[in-house]
């Protein structure tokens, strides 16, 4: 097309001018000749384009063939030459030869390519022929690195000099690299020549290797010593793999090393006799520290729990084998549980115990928490084995009841809410692993109704905490009647602010002033809910089973209560609750003081029967001690319980003395307690044997100036006589008999209480009738599992005990048995 505004021209095609054999053979000698001063280093004279314009033309004009073979010839050639060099060398200088020999034929063959680029696209892909670069690299391969007398050679230096850095010798790592990517790369399209002609054998060397270390080393050092040694041996070879080895050893070489390091050998480290995880386990609590410190890391721990801490991120890259190590440590555990459990000495102070399983579950569960970086299924099996031994029986659930009574009774006294909030939910830990909850709840009721009426809680908050975290793990039914216990104390304090408007308005007050009372709180309880009241009553003696009127006084003060209350009492009695009482002078006199005509009563126990007894009237005659011990049943092995008292000794010593009674004889008192003891609905609280005269010697020897000349001894003893002391005044002493507390019985026991296993009874039947109710048939194995699904949160029912309330239901007509399948049950509407 000419400048301007020509017209287009079209010129013909030039003729097609074909090159004949003579001209590309002329062609290919110059590429030839170019190819050999490449080979001999001489490519800086040469002009590649020239040289690329001629393979060109020779593929343009189909004389590809022929340009193919030619340099395929070339190369042969040039490798024949340089292979019989590699192969004479020694074994010394045989990987510095061969890995000069394939970083010039890679120069070579690269600029080869480039001058070939045109036949690699057109003829090449055309032809399915391999491309020139690649064809090179297998002729090197063919002829240098598989050649007879290098091959072997080449595989035997390579594992050495693996076997001497593994031994600590230095070698030589670039050698090494630059053969294994050699081989590497000979495999054109994979991995084969490498994975042939080392990778194998390299594997197999170096499973014998770690077997036979792993085997002398483990018989000769503990097993902390073979953690280390094993965690150095991944890092050499995975540092060796990212140096020379091919990546894709990597994987292979990891699992040849965890079999022969880790499977082979995790029995027996785990149950090594004096190393292993035991000894771990041991030394954890021992010298070498407090489990766990205020780092919180490796370094807050002790050794032996780092050395597990080991062991478990060694096994870890075998997850398997962790199953021997978790069943070791929960074995463990369990067997230090059952040792305490079955420990007399330690099941006997009951808050000791529960200390002891805290801080035993404090310490396992920071072992698991960094020896086992908090694994799920370790912090499974410990709560498993808590669980086989802290409901082996019923104690671990009243032991449980007992701490929080201490707990809630005086050692949360002046702590932070926080510190109070952690010692509650170490806990409520432990109640997580009571299967047997109803037993819980059966005592923690009697102990809570316990603090209440006696006002010994430490806090009402904390009392509120406990329920809140126990509804939380076990639901509201769980703890809605504990919450109304507080409900129940809150109506009592309203009855008695009732009482004491009463008191004021019967013109109480004369009494009030002659007794030198104040208006102080008056120590009574008045329970309107059975919940609380049945609780206090069960706190008594289980022993203790009759039952006798108030005296006269409590009879007073049943009447003016109950006449204080009569508009709210919606026809309910008011029956006394005598082993609910607790002593409190200052109060119980307070109160009784508002009554006419009554003097004021003051605690119970032995000191109030001998102030009963001192102030009652009989026949004239001395006090003798053996007297004393048979009318108020003071043998050791059958003590007799104690109701009420009447009067103060001090005040019942006056009193006699106004009356002129010389002396008393207890066994009138006896018969005159045993003629006006009626049954009723006073429950009796047990007075601990042989503590009364302790009560009686005390004041004997302390405050009366004046007693027998035959007495001048500490103790009481049988046939000493006590003779009232008419000449005795002071403003300054006064006879008082000491408080004496009964010991409260020991709620721990095997056996599972009556009351709970009648209440079992009544939930297994209603929990079998519900499901009966929806489900009409039902089969025996499959009714088992819901029953037993639906009552776990409570208790674990045995299946035993499931038929036999099945049998029962079915002998009451609730459910029936299929005539055709025994094993099949029909509900009955």
């Amino acid at each position: 097309m000419s400048n301007g505004k020509g017209k287009f021209v079209i010129k013909p095609f030039r003729p097609y001018c074909a090159m004949d054999g003579a001209q590309a053979t002329e062609i290919w000698y110059q590429l030839q000749a170019a190819i050999k001063q490449i080979h001999n280093k001489n490519a800086s004279s040469l002009s590649f384009e020239e040289l690329y314009r001629n393979a060109y033309n020779l593929v343009l004009h189909k004389h590809g063939d022929l340009l193919y073979r030619g340099v395929c010839d070339c190369v042969r050639d040039h490798l024949a030459s340089v292979a019989a060099g590699v192969s004479s060398k020694a074994d010394e200088q045989l990987l510095e030869g061969i890995s000069t020999a394939w970083s010039e034929h890679q120069q070579t063959m690269m600029m080869v390519r480039d001058i070939l680029m045109y036949m690699d696209r057109t003829y090449c892909q055309q032809g399915n022929k391999v491309k020139i670069y690649d064809h090179g690299l297998v002729i090197f391969r063919e002829t240098i690195a598989r050649n007879p007398h290098v091959r072997d050679r080449l595989r035997g230096l390579l594992l050495d000099s693996v076997a001497k850095e593994r031994a600590g010798q230095l070698v030589e790592r670039l050698l090494v690299k630059n053969s294994l990517a050699m081989l590497a790369d000979l495999g054109v399209d994979g991995l084969s020549v490498y994975e042939d002609d080392f990778e194998h054998a390299f594997l197999e060397t170096t499973k014998e290797f770690y077997r036979q270390e792993s085997l002398d080393f483990l018989s000769q050092n503990t097993c902390p010593d073979y953690l280390t040694k094993a965690e150095d041996r991944f890092r050499e070879e995975h540092e060796r793999v990212r140096h020379y080895l091919h990546p894709s050893t990597e994987p292979k070489l990891k699992r040849v090393m965890e079999e022969e390091l880790v499977t082979n050998h995790a029995q027996s480290l785990v149950h090594t006799e004096r190393s292993g995880v035991v000894a771990m386990l041991k030394e954890s609590s021992g010298g070498g520290g407090e489990v766990g410190g205020a780092s919180g890391g490796v370094g807050g721990v002790n050794k032996a729990v780092g050395d597990l801490r080991r062991l478990y991120d060694l096994l870890t890259r075998v997850p398997h084998t962790l199953d021997v190590l978790r069943t070791c440590v929960c074995e463990f555990v369990k067997k230090v549980g059952e040792e305490l459990v079955s420990d007399q000495e330690k099941c006997k102070d009951p808050v000791e115990f529960v200390k002891k399983l805290l801080g035993m579950r404090d310490k396992y569960d920071v072992v698991v928490a960094h020896a086992f970086r908090g694994e799920k299924k370790a912090q499974k099996k410990l709560k498993e084995a808590f669980e086989e031994f802290i409901n082996a029986d019923t104690r671990c659930a009243s032991f449980l009841v007992l701490y929080i009574d201490e707990l809630l009774r005086s050692s949360l006294k002046g702590v932070t809410e926080d510190e109070a909030d952690a010692k509650l939910e170490k806990v409520i830990v432990i109640f997580r692993y009571l299967q047997d909850k109803d037993v819980f709840e059966s005592f923690y009721k009697r102990y809570l109704a316990k603090r209440l009426l006696a006002g010994k809680s430490t806090s009402e908050d904390n009392e509120r905490c406990m329920i809140a975290k126990l509804k939380t793990e076990c639901g509201y039914h769980f703890t809605s009647k504990l919450e109304g216990m507080f409900t129940d104390m809150s109506m009592s304090k309203e009855t008695m602010e009732q009482f004491t408007e009463h008191a004021l308005q019967a013109d109480m007050t004369e009494q009030q002033d002659t007794s030198g009372g104040g208006d102080e709180d008056q120590d009574v309880v008045v329970l309107e809910n059975p919940l609380t009241a049945g609780a206090a009553a069960s706190s008594s003696s289980s022993s203790s089973s009759s039952a006798s009127s108030p005296p006269p006084l409590v009879g007073s003060l049943v009447v003016v209560l109950g006449g204080a209350g009569r508009e709210s009492a919606h026809g309910r009695a008011l029956a006394g609750l005598a082993s609910a009482a607790v002593p409190s002078p200052r109060g119980a006199q307070q109160l009784l003081r508002k009554l006419p005509g009554v003097l004021p009563a003051e605690a119970h126990g032995a000191q109030a029967r001998v102030a009963d007894r001192l102030g009652k009237r009989g026949p004239e005659g001395p006090l003798r001690r053996r007297g004393l011990q048979r009318s108020r049943g003071l043998n050791r092995s059958n003590p007799e319980p104690f109701l009420w008292s009447n009067e103060q000794p001090a005040e019942a010593a006056l009193r006699a003395q106004r009356e002129h009674v010389p002396d008393v004889h207890l066994d009138a008192v006896q018969r005159s307690r045993e003629r006006d003891a009626v049954p009723g609905s006073f429950k009796r609280a047990r007075d601990p044997g042989g503590r009364a005269e302790e009560a009686l010697g005390e004041p004997v020897h302390a405050e009366t100036p004046r007693v027998e000349e035959g007495l001048k001894r500490e103790d009481v003893e049988d046939g000493d006589t006590f003779t009232f002391n008419h000449e005795f005044t002071s403003k300054l002493k006064r006879v008082k008999i000491p408080l004496v507390s009964a010991k409260e019985t020991s709620v721990a026991s095997e056996a599972l209480p009556p009351a709970v296993e009648e209440d079992r009874r009544h939930l297994v039947e209603a929990s079998i009738v519900r499901i009966m109710k929806s489900r009409k048939v039902m089969q025996h194995n499959d009714l088992i599992a819901e029953v037993t699904r639906q009552l776990v949160a409570r208790f674990s029912p045995v299946p035993n005990f499931i038929k036999k309330r099945i049998e029962s239901l079915i002998e009451r007509d609730y459910i029936e048995r299929d005539k055709d399948d025994r094993r099949l049950y029909t509900y009955l509407a």
